[in-house]
């Protein structure tokens, strides 16, 4: 089983990972030119068939282009509270006094 102190670098890691990943996706869709509708480009007069378990939604162009920069900005937000939540968590895990590898002081 993993010490305590493993376990919190290893959420750090993730939190990490998870910040850069998230982080990332969200500039990529705010910094697209192009309208995207799964793998197709969109054109001004063009509409896009979004399809969830339910119901088929239409959005023309401009509805499309709002859907892709919300979505692009909630990413940048979660993965940036992922990458403040790993600064925080690691400069509390380096405050932490390193176990001692002779084991506890008799």
């Amino acid at each position: 089983m993993a010490s305590p102190r493993a376990a919190k670098r290893n959420g750090i890691l993730l939190a990490l990972l998870l910040g850069l990943l998230l982080g990332g996706f969200g500039l990529y869709l705010l910094t697209l030119k192009n309208v995207e509708c799964g793998s197709r480009i969109m054109q001004p007069g063009d509409t896009c068939d979004v399809r969830n378990k339910a119901q088929t939604l239409t959005l023309d162009y401009d509805q499309q282009r709002a859907s892709q920069t919300r979505i692009g900005a909630l990413a940048l937000g979660v993965g940036v509270l992922f990458l403040g939540y790993a600064g925080w968590t690691f400069r509390a895990y380096r405050a932490e006094p390193a176990e001692r590898a002779a084991g506890p002081a008799a």
